[in-house]
């Protein structure tokens, strides 16, 4: 029975080193053709457009200084008559600072 298992075997790894080791015809060669079906060609169209728009976006975030001209508009501090108004203020406030100040003594030394 060993016997009959070896040579079992050693077929087995026959057949497996002499068909890998066996040139391979190519498709074309046995009459079978393949075409690219709608959905191969559905995700391939739509990776491209994925792809060009994450190189338009880049584009857009790169060239543009668009961003810089909203926010001027926007925030108070970006303009310069702003920027006198907001200084001056922040110089009442810490002219006003602390908020609760105890009264000074009179003058005279009368508690």
């Amino acid at each position: 029975m060993s016997i009959i298992i070896n040579i079992g075997m050693w077929f087995e790894r026959f057949v497996i080193i002499v068909t890998s080791l066996a040139p391979r015809l190519p498709p074309v060669g046995l009459g079978l053709t393949s075409s690219p079906r709608d959905l191969d060609i559905a995700v391939l169209v739509g990776k491209l457009r994925a792809f060009l728009h994450d190189v338009f976006c880049l584009f857009v975030a790169l060239s543009s200084d668009g961003g810089n001209r909203e926010v001027k508009t926007v925030l108070p501090q970006a303009d310069s008559a702003s920027r006198v108004r907001l200084e001056r203020e922040s110089k009442d406030r810490r002219a006003a600072w602390p908020p609760h100040r105890a009264p000074e003594p009179a003058p005279g030394g009368a508690s």
